[in-house]
Protein backbone atom coordinates (compact mmCIF):
# COMPACT_ATOMS: atom_id res chain seq x y z
CA UNK A 1 0.00 0.00 0.00
CA UNK A 2 1.36 3.42 -0.89
CA UNK A 3 1.75 6.14 1.71
CA UNK A 4 -0.95 8.25 0.11
CA UNK A 5 -3.38 5.32 0.01
CA UNK A 6 -2.58 4.51 3.63
CA UNK A 7 -3.10 8.15 4.67
CA UNK A 8 -6.41 8.33 2.80
CA UNK A 9 -7.69 5.08 4.34
CA UNK A 10 -6.47 6.11 7.80
CA UNK A 11 -8.34 9.42 7.54
CA UNK A 12 -11.43 7.66 6.25
CA UNK A 13 -11.47 5.33 9.25
CA UNK A 14 -10.29 7.64 12.03
CA UNK A 15 -11.26 11.09 10.78
CA UNK A 16 -7.75 12.49 10.94
CA UNK A 17 -4.46 12.05 9.15
CA UNK A 18 -1.73 9.85 10.63
CA UNK A 19 0.27 12.95 11.59
CA UNK A 20 -2.74 14.56 13.27
CA UNK A 21 -3.39 11.32 15.17
CA UNK A 22 0.21 11.03 16.39
CA UNK A 23 0.34 14.71 17.35
CA UNK A 24 -2.92 14.38 19.30
CA UNK A 25 -1.61 11.29 21.08
CA UNK A 26 1.64 13.06 21.95
CA UNK A 27 -0.24 16.03 23.43
CA UNK A 28 -2.54 13.76 25.46
CA UNK A 29 0.55 12.05 26.89
CA UNK A 30 2.17 15.45 27.51
CA UNK A 31 -0.91 16.64 29.42
CA UNK A 32 -0.68 13.57 31.66
CA UNK A 33 3.01 14.21 32.30
CA UNK A 34 2.48 17.92 32.98
CA UNK A 35 -0.27 17.16 35.47
CA UNK A 36 2.19 15.10 37.53
CA UNK A 37 4.21 18.31 38.04
CA UNK A 38 7.40 16.39 38.80
CA UNK A 39 9.12 16.94 35.46
CA UNK A 40 10.65 19.96 33.77
CA UNK A 41 9.16 21.17 30.52
CA UNK A 42 12.16 20.01 28.49
CA UNK A 43 11.82 16.53 30.00
CA UNK A 44 8.14 16.35 29.05
CA UNK A 45 9.00 17.60 25.55
CA UNK A 46 11.63 14.93 25.07
CA UNK A 47 9.44 12.18 26.50
CA UNK A 48 6.81 12.88 23.86
CA UNK A 49 9.30 13.18 21.02
CA UNK A 50 10.34 16.82 20.76
CA UNK A 51 13.99 17.86 20.86
CA UNK A 52 13.30 21.37 22.13
CA UNK A 53 10.87 22.83 24.60
CA UNK A 54 10.17 25.68 22.17
CA UNK A 55 8.96 23.32 19.42
CA UNK A 56 6.95 21.37 21.97
CA UNK A 57 5.33 24.51 23.43
CA UNK A 58 4.37 25.74 19.96
CA UNK A 59 2.78 22.39 19.04
CA UNK A 60 1.09 22.12 22.45
CA UNK A 61 -0.49 25.56 22.05
CA UNK A 62 -1.66 24.75 18.51
CA UNK A 63 -3.33 21.51 19.64
CA UNK A 64 -4.50 22.34 23.17
CA UNK A 65 -5.19 26.06 22.75
CA UNK A 66 -2.88 27.15 25.57
CA UNK A 67 0.81 26.89 26.24
CA UNK A 68 1.89 24.35 28.89
CA UNK A 69 2.10 26.95 31.66
CA UNK A 70 -1.36 28.34 30.89
CA UNK A 71 -2.72 24.81 30.74
CA UNK A 72 -1.47 24.10 34.26
CA UNK A 73 -2.74 27.44 35.60
CA UNK A 74 -6.23 26.61 34.32
CA UNK A 75 -6.18 23.62 36.61
CA UNK A 76 -6.46 21.21 33.70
Amino acid sequence: MSRSAFAARFKELLGQTPLEYVTEWRMQKAMQLLEQRDKKLIDVARLVGYESDAAFSKAFKRVVGANPGEYLKRGF
